[in-house]
């Protein structure tokens, strides 16, 4: 690779990498990833606490980074057309992506530099996961309530699964053991799936998360005596 390409290459990592720090490039983001292609028209229906030009400027930042591609124009009304916009499947690849062998093998401050990027990009995920769940607050307030089947029908089908369980040291190991081999089995097939339907719809969110909630609470405790 020469160094122009080079130099080029780290210019597109700084700009998606802006991009996934970012809470509103991010929302918008996932919800390309989702829909797969939108016009900025449904996006402003979607993001209704945003102005027009506001997602505009957005859908901007994402065609700068290459997260997203304008692939045809659609007829609206008379002779008033609008620019569809779909995300690019493979746009992550460019990134770079670190074993736990390779990171263990960093210096302190190379560790330090690439905790700090997570960091940052874990902010606009919680945010765009908290606006996930106002939506579905606004959902579940208009379905239909029993004896209509609406409500019972949404979840029979098991579209909203969620599970909270708090874990002891050990049943915490015994949860990763499990789960990395689940992963290792889910994954393979994922990939496959995504070979074969790069632009599928994505119609569900799957979420995973497990926080040390006592070393938060207790911290959050600490930080509350020190501000009184």
């Amino acid at each position: 690779m020469t160094s122009k390409n080079t130099e080029k290459t780290k210019v597109n990592i700084e700009k998606i990498m802006s991009c996934l720090q970012n809470q509103v490039d991010f929302e918008i983001m996932m919800y390309f990833i989702m829909y797969r292609e939108l016009s900025l028209s449904q996006l402003e229906k979607i993001i209704s606490h945003k102005s027009r030009p506001t997602v505009y400027r957005h859908i901007q930042n994402l065609l700068e980074a290459g997260i997203i591609q304008e692939t045809r124009e659609e007829k609206v009304r008379g002779h008033i057309k609008a620019k569809i916009y779909e995300i690019v499947p493979d746009f992550m690849d460019i990134l770079p992506h670190y074993s736990q062998e390779q990171v263990e093998k960093m210096s302190i401050k190379e560790r330090n530099e690439l905790y700090n990027i997570i960091r940052d990009a874990l902010n606009p995920t919680i945010d765009f996961m908290n606006n996930i769940l106002e939506k579905m607050k606004e959902y579940l307030a208009i379905l239909k309530p029993y004896p209509d089947t609406e409500l019972q029908e949404t979840f029979d089908k098991l579209d909203f699964h969620l599970t909270l369980n708090y874990l002891s040291k050990i049943q915490y190991q015994l949860f990763m053991e499990e789960f990395t081999k689940f992963m290792q089995n889910l994954v393979p097939k994922l990939m496959v799936e995504e070979q074969k339907n790069p632009l599928a719809e994505r119609s569900h969110v799957f979420l995973l998360g497990l926080l040390p909630i006592r070393k938060m609470f207790d911290r959050l405790m600490d930080e509350k005596k020190e501000e009184e």
